[in-house]
């Protein structure tokens, strides 16, 4: 008896360990930026995220980061880099994305007549790290998230 029960669980355990979902980080980075027009800083952020193990593929659509939510919009193609943030790498089970996000502020419109602060989203859940990635697997509308823990720090640019 204590075979057959063993024996379940061992089988139990092999097939959670094929069938487990990873989200792994892969090389992120942040390069923070002021100048151009007076008063006007920033940083860009590059995150390589893979995902792997889904039955279904995982469908990212807003990351937040420096206190801001930003729409994910996904493309398979180089060529859709004017209209796309976030670039979707196949690769059997195994999917790569790269999100090329960027956050920006204008302390000089400040207070002037028309201007309107930009009220972000808040994040769905309390995270700590860098950014916080929101996704679903494809056809399920159940939300699950991912927190970006660390990036790699690029030396600030001061544009004239």
């Amino acid at each position: 008896m204590k075979t057959i029960a063993f024996t379940l669980v061992f089988s139990l355990c092999a097939v959670a360990l094929v069938h487990s979902q990873t989200v792994k980080e892969l090389d992120n980075t942040a390069q923070g930026w002021s100048g151009g027009i007076c008063c006007i800083s920033g940083a860009n952020y590059i995150f390589n995220i893979e995902f792997s193990g889904f039955n279904n593929e995982p469908i990212p659509d807003t990351i937040w980061v420096g206190g801001q939510d930003i729409p994910l919009v996904i493309t398979d193609s180089a060529l859709d880099g004017m209209t796309a943030n976030a670039r979707r790498f196949r690769m059997g089970k195994t999917i790569k994305f790269q999100f090329a996000v960027g956050i920006s502020h204008n302390e000089k419109s400040e207070g002037l007549p028309g201007y309107e602060e930009y009220k972000p989203k808040p994040a769905p859940i309390q995270f700590t790290g860098v950014a916080l990635i929101s996704y679903h697997e494809k056809g399920s509308p159940q939300r699950q998230y991912y927190v970006v823990k660390k990036v790699r720090e690029l030396e600030y640019q001061n544009y004239p």
